[in-house]
């Protein structure tokens, strides 16, 4: 049962030891200097070549016969980077509604913080690419890029919580390539085992494989 999350979680650490040299390039290049923020890339974590990001959705609820009040939830923060010529890091702690105050004052918060997602990327070729560690199960349009104020509808689909896991622990193979003029990209998806912080995210599971294809 822990075999697949033993075997991601090795992987993810001996990804992470290898050398940083393409994004120290990109940051020469770009001119990002140290702890320099800028819009869509974070902070630069000093002279490192590691960014700092994160984003906070706040909600205000009027509902009748019902108190009003304002929900601050999804608290993320971000932390990634490449590491050598063919590693990208990335990492998501998230602190679900945990903070609510009505228009009397009237407050509530909680403490739950949890690991959305932590997985590090293998970047062979534009056909041929490894990920592993815990991420979005890539299925729809709505898992993928769930974050206010970027998703397609207000509310999350019935589909999204019923049908799928929101997370998988495991591993994927992704790519694309021409195909009759036309871009084919893949997907295949697994996992055998429990996840990373396993009470995260709708509809749990221990095993799952899947394939994906976009043309």
């Amino acid at each position: 049962m822990f075999y697949m999350r033993t075997v991601v979680l090795t992987l993810i650490f001996l990804l992470s030891l290898l050398p940083s040299r393409l994004l120290a390039q990109d940051l020469y290049q770009n001119h990002i200097t140290p702890w320099q923020y800028r819009l869509g890339q974070g902070l630069r974590i000093g002279g490192s070549d590691f960014f700092l990001g994160g984003y906070l959705s706040i909600k205000y609820y009027d509902e009748a016969d019902e108190r009003n009040y304002f929900e601050f939830e999804d608290l993320s923060f971000f932390l990634f980077g490449d590491l050598g010529d063919k590693i990208r890091f990335f990492s998501e702690v998230e602190n679900d509604e945990f903070y609510t105050i009505d228009t009397s004052g009237n407050s509530n918060s909680e403490k739950s913080w949890q690991i959305e997602r932590l997985y590090a990327d293998y970047l062979l070729s534009d056909a041929f690419n490894l990920r592993g560690g815990k991420f979005l199960t890539p299925v729809g349009t709505w898992n993928e890029l769930h974050a206010d104020p970027l998703t397609w509808t207000v509310s999350r689909p019935p589909i999204t919580e019923a049908a799928f896991p929101e997370f998988i622990t495991g591993l994927e193979f992704y790519g694309n390539f021409a195909l009759a003029d036309e871009d084919l990209s893949y997907i295949l998806m697994g996992q055998s085992g429990e996840s990373i912080d396993e009470w995260t995210g709708y509809r749990k599971t221990h095993k799952l494989a899947g394939i994906k294809f976009k043309w």
